[in-house]
């Protein structure tokens, strides 16, 4: 679907969002002219899976981030990404890629997902790979709302090296009762028992 803003202040009351490549220093596509926006279904339940935020937001973020702020869109590894805030915290990142006659959202990465610069990381730091990500939770908001890892000083200072800072600020929206906070000690234990190392980092 294609992403726009609905605002009384234009005349054709929808106002549809352009993705302009030279306005963010996209050099290796060679049509510089501003294309339509749209997302596609996929990304917006991955979206609303990995961030446990409504899929609704995401329109209505990019519509007012494009007309009226400057996205944060970087190029990595080959893929244009738009990265992803939710109440001023990173949370992930939109990928965007050219085709033809418009620039479309395949999908949402959540910030520690491979792909992303904080994946890449997280990778190098502790050798974690897609499948360990998965099996802990933490390829998601779940980890970081269902367990401690915030109060834990070894992975609160590994996501924090990696980037991942922001989502300790983004888990305080949520309501989390305490007692049903668990340890984040198996987390810890399984991603240090793959890199003996990490300590030279705290």
């Amino acid at each position: 679907m294609a992403i726009g803003d609905a605002s009384v202040f234009v005349g054709d009351w929808t106002q549809w969002i352009q993705f302009d490549p030279a306005r963010f220093g996209i050099t290796h596509i060679s049509d510089k002219e501003a294309k339509p926006l749209y997302i596609q279904h996929h990304a917006l339940n991955r979206f609303e899976e990995r961030s446990y935020s409504p899929k609704g937001y995401v329109q209505i973020y990019l519509a007012k981030t494009f007309i009226y702020g400057t996205p944060e869109v970087i190029v990595y590894r080959g893929q244009v990404l738009i990265c992803c805030y939710c109440a001023r915290h990173k949370v992930g990142y939109f990928l965007v890629s050219y085709h033809g006659d418009k620039w479309v959202i395949h999908t949402f990465l959540f910030l520690t997902n491979e792909g992303t610069p904080e994946g890449t990381k997280l990778k190098e730091l502790v050798g974690l790979e897609k499948e360990d990500a998965k099996y802990l939770m933490i390829d998601r908001v779940t980890a970081f709302l269902d367990y401690d890892i915030e109060h834990d000083q070894r992975l609160r200072m590994l996501f924090e090296t990696a980037g991942c800072g922001s989502l300790f600020g983004y888990i305080k929206l949520f309501a989390r009762p305490e007692d049903n906070v668990k340890n984040s000690a198996a987390i810890a234990n399984y991603l240090f028992g793959k890199a003996d190392y990490f300590d030279e980092f705290i």
